[in-house]
């Protein structure tokens, strides 16, 4: 019996929900021949996952995941950006009891073999090494799962280091004859992402990861394309989540997520895509809908989406995904297209994109910038104070507060970052030095 196949008779939490997601298949297919989508759980009665929305996709790329890990090997998923990838492992893991014994590496081309392997470092004793292990190092003795994201960046450095770990499931030591055989639930899995728009499907994908780093190793990994999800498993996602949306602006947003992942559909003046339009992926769509959810109530007894409702849905598509196009032209121009989806005027366009000029409340316990209401912090809320409308905070040394100009640009602005820091998003500003972003 070979060392992978032993291994896996020890992974009995895994196998057991194996078991149940295969009986959960077949009862999920005759539900559908009956013309019954259910919402099953995998775990028979227990809580765990309540977020994760089963499709007919999921399952597929669930079934195909579960089997690949079972047999011990090293897998790579390979598939288009916010296809699942990342949720689908998250998933896995706390299915099997790995999600708190889950390490992810973002790899590049810079990253060194030292860090994820483990060097040789000074103790305190002059003269005297010992050995730190790295990241990778520690997975293979405790029985980690090791995803490498961006597998396909890593350097050929890094993908020798541990192709003994790859081949035979022992991880040798750097200088060292020195060999650590991996734990019996260590699993090792990469992740390779590319761009809908780009020409690459499943033959010309595995082409493509096969031409980079890997491959000359390409043989010893598992490579598993997960596929995209159709308009009925997004529909099914959206009806699941976020069933407080009225119904046409869920309809919508379908629109609107394949005009913007539509390639070519969409042409700047200059009759070319703008190279530094990210794609609109599922996950942007997933975030849309959440800012929608949280800050617009619909009238669930009518039905009807107001006009103003409707406006503030195109401004959450234009803060998540438009903000990030350079190229203000081409800005106006998607917004346009978004608006007619909507069917919203030009006129409609023209407000949200150059006319609006949020308002600027601030009371002692919340400030309000346009649409979006933060609390303030007291002075008893954290280590610094932040005072009040009647005793501000003055800075240390008798500096005067900074003063900032409200114009229409810096209040959109603000109205920006105040929208991510209510959903609790990461936001990242890009400027020229000393503009702007310095405030």
């Amino acid at each position: 019996m070979s060392l992978r196949v032993a291994t896996c008779l020890n992974f009995k939490p895994f196998i057991i929900f194996f078991l149940h997601l295969m009986e959960d298949l077949l009862n999920y297919t005759q539900s559908v021949l009956n013309s019954s989508l259910p919402t099953p759980d995998l775990m028979h009665g227990s809580n765990i996952n309540q977020d994760y929305v089963y499709t007919p996709i999921t399952y597929s790329n669930l079934r195909k995941f579960a089997k690949a890990l079972l047999t011990g090997n090293p897998v790579v998923l390979l598939g288009e950006i916010g296809c699942g990838k990342s949720k689908m492992i998250s998933f896995l893991a706390e299915m099997a009891n790995q999600d708190k014994d889950l390490i992810e590496i973002h790899l590049d081309d810079q990253t060194d073999s030292k860090s994820l392997v483990g060097t040789y470092v000074c103790t305190d004793v002059p003269g005297e090494f010992k050995w730190q292990p790295g990241l990778i190092t520690q997975a293979v003795l405790k029985g980690y799962w090791l995803v490498l994201d961006g597998v396909e960046k890593a350097s050929l450095d890094v993908i020798a280091s541990i192709s003994t770990l790859l081949d035979r499931n022992v991880l040798c030591i750097p200088g060292s004859s020195k060999e650590i055989v991996a734990h019996a639930n260590f699993r090792i899995i990469g992740t390779i992402s590319f761009s809908k728009n780009s020409d690459t499907n499943i033959s010309t994908g595995l082409e493509y990861a096969q031409a980079t780093s890997l491959r000359s190793f390409s043989s010893l990994w598992h490579i598993l394309y997960v596929h995209p999800m159709t308009k009925h498993d997004i529909n099914i996602i959206l009806e699941s989540k976020f069933s407080s949306i009225n119904s046409k602006v869920k309809s919508c947003l379908l629109k609107t997520y394949d005009l913007l992942c539509s390639s070519g559909s969409i042409q700047s003046d200059s009759n070319r895509l703008t190279n530094s339009v990210k794609p609109f992926t599922l996950r942007d769509l997933i975030k849309v809908c959440s800012r929608i959810q949280q800050n617009i109530a619909f009238n669930a007894i009518s039905g009807y989406a107001t006009e103003s409702e409707l406006v503030a849905c195109v401004c959450e598509v234009v803060e998540v995904y438009l903000s990030s196009v350079r190229d203000v032209s081409f800005q106006i121009q998607l917004c346009t297209a978004v608006c007619h989806l909507f069917q919203l005027t030009s006129a409609h366009m023209e407000e949200i994109m150059i006319l609006k000029r949020p308002l600027l409340n601030t009371s002692i316990t919340i400030t309000t910038i346009g649409r979006i209401s933060l609390p303030r912090m007291s002075a008893h809320d954290g280590d610094m104070g932040h005072g009040t409308d009647m005793n501000p905070v003055v800075p240390s040394g008798n500096i005067a507060p900074v003063q900032y100009a409200h114009t229409r640009h810096s209040l959109r602005l603000m109205e920006k970052i105040a929208a991510c820091v209510r959903a609790n998003e990461p936001v990242l500003l890009v400027g020229e030095t000393g503009w702007w972003v310095m405030n």
